[in-house]
């Protein structure tokens, strides 16, 4: 028997052959991926609450503050956060897909084309440690509902906390999906960068 693409398969060790010779070989589900809201709150300079390096700190910094909280609450996993740049867009950064809150039940996405598309299925309104979100803080994406950088409103690729001006940067609702698939939860309008706001982040 073979394996589909994008599935394991092992021998079972138990019952190596049948009648014919022929090995017996279990076929292991496609593994789902979990996302979850940060439970901390970040002005829009993610580069230094990340310490984030290299050619897109922003980025980095972001992903450093996705993966401290998977840490922290022993989730494991490798984790990115929903931030485009000018070096990079949200939809670049992710896998295929598919993914769950971190309850491993409620279905964000079936896939990555799925959420582009759609938007998610359910609010991602879960903190790391499975409590979920009330108020649906502002949410730091920098993204359109395609996960494309949304008109260079990303505060400086994420490295400016500045109150006001020009510089801002393109939020979303944590657990508002009324307007419609794909809209609200990732573009719901900018924001100065000295405002407050959370993360979305998605386990790669």
């Amino acid at each position: 028997m073979t394996a589909d693409a994008g599935q394991h398969s092992h021998v079972d060790a138990a019952s190596s052959s049948d009648a014919h010779g022929d090995a017996h070989v279990s076929v292991d589900a496609p593994r789902v991926s979990r996302a979850f809201v940060t439970d901390l709150v970040l002005n829009g300079d993610l580069a230094t609450a990340g310490s984030g390096t290299g050619d897109d700190p922003g980025a980095a910094g972001a992903d450093n503050l996705c993966a401290a909280q998977a840490t922290k609450y022993s989730l494991g996993g490798q984790w990115v956060a929903w931030i485009s740049t000018s070096h990079a867009d949200a939809a670049d950064r992710l896998s295929a897909g598919p993914w769950n809150l971190v309850d491993n039940t409620t279905l964000v996405a079936s896939s990555l084309d799925d959420l582009l598309a759609n938007g998610p299925a359910h609010a991602i309104d879960m903190f790391p440690d499975g409590t979920t979100e009330v108020l649906g803080d502002y949410v730091w994406t920098g993204s359109t509902h395609g996960g494309r950088l949304g008109g260079g409103a990303d505060c400086s690729d994420w490295t400016s906390s500045a109150d006001g001006g020009t510089d801002a940067g393109i939020g979303g609702s944590g657990n508002d999906l009324t307007s419609g698939p794909g809209i609200l939860w990732t573009a719901n309008g900018d924001q100065a960068c000295s405002t407050i706001g959370v993360l979305y982040c998605f386990e790669n």
